[in-house]
């Protein structure tokens, strides 16, 4: 009988014991606090980025890991609910459409106590180029994704000759990438084919009626220089006489979108 109570009173501070460390464990999980850093692996070791990835979601201390791809970036703007009542779809297709297929980054969602300890133990790796501590790296690749575009419209009246001399100019200045006419024509065609069925009503505005103004679509390559052309490209003078009325972002409503999301 005694031998029976003092298994008993163990069974209880077994569980005790049990309980009190999954109450430990648990207020410990709830206390870590994580971050997210982005690996940024060597061109020459893209190929392997999936074996990288599975790599680094075998250490313990990190939550979540993943590709940082257009498939990854679609899934984390269908998984915000608060962006889809903000915004309609059109603009969720086009950030979409600018977010390249593929990068050479891998995200971590990191126990932040150990950050150091992981970049220290891999930032030296053949195969890894950098580490980054970037809370937002979706948006960064996003915002530096080298198909930033900015259209030119010139004032109306501006001759051809006139519109491929701005363009020439434009082509030879630094960070530009490409440069083509989007002629008043062209503007016309595309808003007929966005009509559809009824593009009868722009059969008053061809030819000389045109209401659309000549411009140039440019391609840039680095996000963090678009101001500073857009200056340039609005200051170009032909024969002492200007002729770029403004400059808009092809996707400057992306650019205000891009800041505030939060992955």
């Amino acid at each position: 009988m005694k031998n029976k109570k003092i298994l008993l009173i163990i069974l209880i501070l077994a569980i005790v014991a049990i309980v009190l460390g999954i109450f430990a464990y648990c207020t410990l999980q709830k206390n870590r606090e994580f971050e997210t850093i982005a690996v940024f692996i060597k061109e020459d070791y893209s190929n392997n980025i999936d074996e990288y990835t599975k790599q680094f979601s075998s250490i313990s201390y990190i939550q979540n890991v993943e590709n940082v791809s257009k498939t990854n970036f679609e899934k984390h703007l269908n998984n915000n609910k608060i962006y889809e009542e903000l915004y309609p779809s059109s603009i969720k297709d086009e950030m979409i459409n600018e977010f390249p297929e593929k990068t050479n980054i891998i995200s971590l969602t990191i126990d932040k106590r150990k950050t150091d300890k992981f970049i220290k133990k891999f930032k030296n790796k053949d195969y890894i180029e950098k580490i980054e501590k970037n809370q937002k790296i979706y948006s960064k690749v996003l915002e530096e994704n080298p198909n930033i575009k900015i259209q030119a419209f010139f004032f109306r009246g501006t001759s051809d000759s006139e519109i491929q001399k701005a363009k020439d100019i434009i082509s030879k200045m630094d960070g530009i990438v490409e440069v083509s006419i989007y002629s008043k024509e062209d503007a016309l065609n595309k808003l007929s084919e966005t009509l559809g069925d009824n593009k009868e009503l722009l059969e008053d505005y061809t030819g000389e009626n045109n209401i659309f103004p000549d411009s140039l679509i440019i391609q840039i390559s680095d996000f963090q220089e678009i101001n500073n052309i857009e200056e340039q490209i609005k200051n170009i003078e032909i024969d002492n006489k200007s002729v770029i009325d403004e400059c808009r972002h092809t996707n400057s409503t992306l650019n205000s979108i891009v800041k505030s999301l939060d992955f």
